[in-house]
């Protein structure tokens, strides 16, 4: 079997060393959960609800912020895979370099699993099917933004093609990217801002910038392999 057909599961084990040795990478998820609590707080004095359109237009905005700050974690992971220490201010002047690709991928990568979600809602028993298919095949389309530097819209062509080249690897990365955030993430999130009611919002912005860095890290290290061949 040529060596782009198999799963490196050791990544998914060092990428906690790697965390461990880089606080750093969960800087900016935590920023971007910080951001969204305020944001919703000014929710009504900033959008009239007419319509709908203070869901809709806060919710993008979420997204928009959610895209950039994991486009920042996964340089940030992606220069620590390479032995590098990287600051604050580094990661940033690199992320405004890319911002413009990071959020047109991000709002690619939106619509695309949106429509798919719409057209899912025709089959029944099986909807979930096609927004899944359309995550697996755009796993890598942030990546290919922030650390490939592949223009916005192309960055999801070019994520189908990384998934080409290895479609283990992608599909374990989306089973454990959904498994980690949605039953880690956000369940024991809420569990703990239920139990300590004062701390939510911290607990909540904490417990999902941890899982989050750790996706970063064996994203970013996953991407190098498939799209550079690179070994750390």
């Amino acid at each position: 079997m040529r060596r782009w057909e198999t799963v490196d599961l050791s990544i998914y084990a060092r990428a906690f060393a790697v965390v461990g040795r880089n606080p750093l990478i969960f800087v900016f998820p935590i920023i971007a959960t910080i951001l969204k609590i305020a944001l919703g707080f000014l929710r009504g004095p900033l959008f009239d609800p007419i319509g709908g359109y203070d869901f809709g237009l806060m919710q993008l905005l979420f997204y928009l912020i959610d895209g950039f700050a994991f486009g920042l974690t996964l340089i940030a992971a992606e220069s620590a895979w390479r032995g590098s220490r990287s600051t604050i201010a580094s990661v940033w002047d690199e992320g405004k370099r890319k911002i413009g690709n990071i959020l047109i991928a991000t709002v690619g990568l939106v619509f695309v699993i949106w429509v798919a979600s719409l057209l899912g809602g025709f089959l029944g028993p099986i909807a979930l099917l096609v927004p899944a298919v359309a995550l697996f095949f755009l796993i890598y389309t942030i990546p290919a933004a922030a650390i490939g530097g592949i223009p916005g819209g192309a960055a999801l062509s070019a994520s189908i093609q990384r998934v080409k080249q290895n479609y283990l690897a992608a599909a374990l990365l989306v089973i454990v990217s959904l498994l980690l955030y949605y039953y880690v993430g956000i369940f024991l999130g809420t569990y703990i801002a239920t139990a300590v009611t004062f701390l939510a919002p911290y607990a909540v912005a904490i417990i999902q910038a941890i899982v989050i860095g750790y996706l970063a890290a064996v994203t970013a290290r996953q991407y190098d392999d498939v799209a550079f061949y690179r070994r750390f």
